[in-house]
């Protein structure tokens, strides 16, 4: 039975090694790295509609979406200019509803072998930026983000790909 429970273990560790390997950010790291990063990783399920990462939550864990769709998205408050800041009502003053307006800002649609997470934990915020929704069924593999920083040499092709996708997105 032991025995069992060890194959299983390294099978599903293959899996994720194999799995790592698909993606283009993983496919040129070496197997011995590949195989402690695979380690490290830990599998999460998601169902439609659940938020993976709100905005403005802290950011503790790089995500690696293994099968589903996130939706990706900012919120924002968009102030009205408007001269009446409240509302007469028969109860008195209420704040008025036409001041301020939530606006979406859709950003992507991400599938497997896509992060989330990466820019937050290579530029050391504390906050995720945007919204992560998702949008069916979702199954990720989640990793400390100093566990994840400690893979990537900061000369490496993927430390420099990550750095400038970072600069597109938040400058």
């Amino acid at each position: 039975m032991f025995q069992l429970l060890i194959s299983f273990d390294s099978s599903y560790s293959n899996f994720k090694i194999q799995f790592l390997r698909a993606s283009l950010l993983f496919k040129e790291w070496p197997m011995d790295e590949l195989v402690k990063f695979a380690y490290s990783m830990k599998k999460r399920v998601y169902n439609e509609g659940s938020i993976v990462l709100s905005q403005g939550e802290r950011v503790d864990l790089v995500t690696i979406v293994k099968k589903g769709i996130v939706r990706i998205f900012h919120k924002m408050i968009q102030h009205k200019k408007s001269k009446l800041p409240f509302l007469e009502s028969r109860r008195g003053s209420i704040p008025n509803p036409l001041r301020s307006v939530d606006v979406v800002v859709d950003i992507a649609e991400i599938g497997a072998h896509d992060l989330i997470g990466v820019v937050e934990a290579m530029t050391n915020s504390k906050k995720m930026r945007n919204e992560a929704v998702a949008q069916s069924q979702l199954e990720v593999f989640v990793i400390p983000n100093k566990v994840f920083m400690s893979f990537l040499k900061p000369k490496s092709a993927t430390s420099i790909h990550l750095k400038r996708l970072g600069e597109m997105l938040y400058t």
